[in-house]
Parts: C-alpha cells; structure tokens; sequence
C-alpha cells in the first residue's frame, strides 16, 4: 500500500520502524524472528536503510521485499543517488515495484566522489530532487516518495559550518514542488528545535507544508558510545542537561537505557502537546534493536492510542501474512541461513514459542479485543525481555563487548557501511597531517594513544580510561608499526563500579580477555 493512501484512511496516531539491513546471515535470520515480533504492535510502515554507494543494494531489496510480503507490511525502501551505478538504481527500482514496494525515501546520500566509484555514474543525479524527479518521470504516481527535512539544518559531509533549517528550506520546496508527498525528519534530541521547524514549515507563505505529513524520526538511546556516535556523525545538538545526565552514568548500560525511554517518552509527548495533533507519528530508528522500543511505545502512550483508535474506528489491516503456518515457514527459511548451533537454537525456540501465539486476528475479530490478552500484549511482554522467551528474544541488548556479536542483527557500525569521516575535515587535517610512509601513520597511532590528538579515522571517540593500563605496551607495539585496530586489558572479577574497568549495574563483576 503506498503510504500516503494509508495516512489518509488511518487518521489516528502512528508509529513505524526504520531497520537495517545485519552483516551477517545469522544476524539477518535473528531479525526476521525480531520483526515477525514488532510487527504485532501494528507499525503503519517499516523502512529499511541503503548502504553507501548502494553497497548493501541487494540485501536491503530482500529485507524490505519480506517485510512487504511475508510480514504483510506498509514497506518504505531508503534509495540514494550519489556515488551510485544508474544500473542499480533502476534496477532497484524495477524490482521493488515488481515486490509491491510503493514507498521510497529519495535521499541524496553522501557527498560526490566520482573519483572512488563507478565511472558510469550519472552526473545529473547529485541531489535528492533529482532522484525524486526521475521516480516521478518514470513511474508518475506509482510510488509515494518521502524525502528527509533537517531541524537542525543539513550538514555537508562531515562539517557542520552553515547548518542552518532557513539555507535548506528552499531546497525542501524544490523537493516538496517535484514531486515530494511527506517529510521524515532527521534524528534530533533538542525537542524544542523540531517543534520550531515544523511550526516554520506549516505556516511557510508557499502552503506546500501545510497538509504534507512531516514525522519526526525519534532514536531511543541504546548506550552511550552509539549515542555519542551518532550525535557526532549527524551533528544533532544535545542539550546540556541531557549530557551531562548521560555522563553521570555513561558506563551503567541498563540506567542509559532507562533515561534513553524516558528521554524519548519526554519528546514524543511535548511534540503532541505543542504540535497540536499536527504530528500524528513518529518514526522509530531502531538499530535493529526491539526492547528500548517496546518500552517507549508502551510508556509513551502511543501503543494504547493505537489500539484504542483502532477499536473506534474498525479499522483493522489484512493480517493473514501472519497465519500461524506463515510464521513457521519463515523460521525454517531464515534458520537455514544459520550454521552456528547455538543461534539456531535461538531462532528456533523464538519462533516455536511464536508458533505456540494464535497470531490470526481476523477484520472482524480486531475491535473486540479489548478484554483478552491479544498477541500484541503478548509480543510486548517478550519485546520488553520479560520471561524466558523474552530473555532469548532480547538477548543482545548488552552487548558491551567492543567487538559486537555478529549473531545479533545490530552486529557492526551503527553509522552504516562505506567509509566517511566523522570530524570536519580541516580538524582532520590539523589531527593526522597528510601522512606518506609507514612511519607517518606509526606516529598518528602513537599520538592517539599518548592523546595529543583524540581520535583517528576510525575511532572518533577519546580512549577508555583502562587503556592507560597498557598503553605502554601499545605503544611500543606501534612504534613498531605493528598498527594497534582494537585492544583490552584483560580483567577478571572487577567490581562494576570500578572507577576504570568497571560497567554495568552495582553489584556485578568484570571479566573480559585482553
């Protein structure tokens, strides 16, 4: 369905997903079994991101392909045309539209760099407008297309100089004017900067903003680098008062977690109230990531909205992609995918215990629901880790380890695939120099560690605190030229509120190898 013919017929509140598209097969199945979950709280559309350059091209086709046709839902493709074969863009386009995909994001993407992809590529697609006039010149009306507003101002690259909402509204009418039907927001943490944006759009002179729908992207904080990462990549102002409250417990992940809900309970209800209704959604950027999620549409009161508008209105959406039988044979295709034992056992039980759910709820059968325990319930409960099927489902909320669990399906970078800076090149610059010999990039590792500079292309971030353990040993290590990518100390029985190697909640105990 395209998304704008479903917002006209469901005029309550709303929420959708954004998902990505995992690295690796195991983590791919563990979230179909995710989304088969989430998918009971009725989103009114999930959306699947696109790699740079088209580099995750195939497997975000057949992540949104499932979730349009075995999940049965409102689907949106994300789809960038810079740094990006024209070949693949149609071809992307033609397979969606063969999918029954009829939503696309047209995004621009990352900056040209005609010198490190494709020759081919086509010089007069270098902005979002000139993707979305090309879907609309090839396939008129077929797709509802959504394009990206900034409130805080789009920053170029990896500079945030000239980010500014007023310099990009002109090319937001540009867009809106070529064929545009509503605006997903970039993620923000300063409320109040969202509620002014959208107060501009809607009472710009133009009145193409008027109607349009403009939903606001909302990413609950799942632990402290990943929020400090991705503020830094997307130069999303933090307030002062929140930062300093993450600060105070930035190595408790389960408080940063339990701020992050009330963080994103706190801007959900501001922008109802301030907006005035005008804002009936959000979109939930979830990092692939259900539990946080969970939490907040329950707190939030946006899961209750729903189902109570729901019974008002009759309004029920064809479920009968999740008949019982349909769910079990997804276990058996995404579980073939996995050949680690212990996964698989993970995937299965899930799904068995999904099976066991009489997930069918029929049109007639949706507004009577009221007094019973209805699958949605039942998700919620394992969404929010709650029992042993809860606690299998939710599994890899805390993986605290920096090298990640490649089962999870939010296993890798969460700032995407390609390579991109993250600091403003001339502070890159002024940091690493122009290096040329091996000697070069040896003193760029070293000066890291000694922290006269605070980051390197891949590490944007200052050193933990236990690395001054052995920093000696790393540095002899890359004087060397023996380059240091990742390293830990090992540490065995530490208590968790030890002031350097200490994580968690009080009470526990640190054990990890060097």
């Amino acid at each position: 369905m395209k998304l704008t013919k479903a917002l006209n017929e469901w005029q309550g509140p709303f929420y959708s997903y954004e998902f990505f598209p995992p690295k690796t097969d195991a983590g791919m199945a563990n979230l179909h079994s995710r989304i088969s979950r989430m998918s009971r709280f009725n989103p009114l559309f999930v959306s699947v991101t696109w790699g740079a350059g088209g580099s995750t091209a195939q497997s975000t086709f057949e992540l949104a392909a499932a979730c349009q046709n075995e999940y049965g839902l409102t689907t949106m493709l994300h789809l960038t045309c810079t740094n990006m074969n024209q070949i693949v863009l149609d071809d992307t386009l033609e397979k969606a539209k063969a999918a029954g995909i009829r939503n696309i994001l047209a995004l621009r993407g990352d900056p040209p760099r005609t010198t490190e992809y494709w020759a081919d590529s086509p010089t007069e697609y270098q902005y979002a407008i000139d993707l979305v006039r090309h879907i609309r010149r090839k396939y008129d009306d077929w797709f509802c297309i959504a394009v990206a507003g900034y409130p805080e101002g789009h920053s170029e690259g990896s500079s945030p100089r000239y980010q500014d909402p007023k310099i990009d509204l002109p090319y937001l009418i540009e867009k809106v004017r070529a064929g545009a039907d509503l605006i997903i927001t970039q993620l923000f943490y300063d409320t109040q900067k969202f509620i002014d944006y959208e107060k501009v759009l809607r009472e710009h002179e133009s009145g193409l903003f008027e109607l349009i729908p403009i939903i606001p992207a909302i990413m609950p904080i799942q632990s402290y680098q990943s929020f400090r990462r991705l503020t830094k990549l997307t130069h999303a102002e933090v307030p002062p008062s929140l930062l300093k409250k993450l600060e105070s417990v930035k190595r408790d992940d389960q408080t940063i977690k339990e701020m992050g809900v009330e963080v994103a309970v706190s801007m959900i209800q501001a922008i109802q109230t301030q907006t005035k209704g005008r804002c009936r959604g959000f979109h939930f950027c979830t990092l692939n990531l259900e539990r946080n999620v969970a939490f907040v549409i329950e707190k939030s009161g946006l899961l209750e909205s729903v189902q109570k508008y729901r019974e008002r209105s009759s309004f029920a959406i064809d479920d009968s992609a999740f008949t019982t039988s349909n769910i079990s044979k997804n276990s058996r295709r995404t579980t073939s995918l996995i050949s680690n034992p212990h996964t698989r056992i993970i995937v299965e039980e899930i799904c068995q215990g999904l099976h066991n759910i009489d997930l069918v709820t029929s049109t007639t059968d949706a507004a009577t629901l009221a007094d019973i325990e209805t699958p949605a319930s039942v998700a919620l409960s394992v969404s929010e880790g709650e029992g042993a099927m809860g606690r299998q489902a939710t599994w890899d909320e805390y993986t605290n380890g920096r090298f990640g669990d490649a089962r999870s399906p939010a296993f890798g970078e969460i700032d995407g695939y390609g390579v991109s800076l993250h600091i403003p090149s001339q502070q890159a610059l002024q940091f690493w120099g122009h290096p040329a010999t091996v000697n070069d990039i040896s003193n760029v590792f070293c000066s890291y560690l000694r922290q006269d500079i605070s980051a390197i292309p891949w590490s944007e971030l200052e050193l933990n605190p236990e690395t001054s353990t052995i920093r000696d040993h790393l540095l002899r290590l890359n004087e060397r030229g023996w380059w240091t990518l990742s390293s830990q100390p090992a540490i065995s029985g530490v208590p968790s509120d030890d002031p350097i190697f200490g994580w968690g909640p009080c009470g526990g105990w640190v054990y990890q190898k060097a």
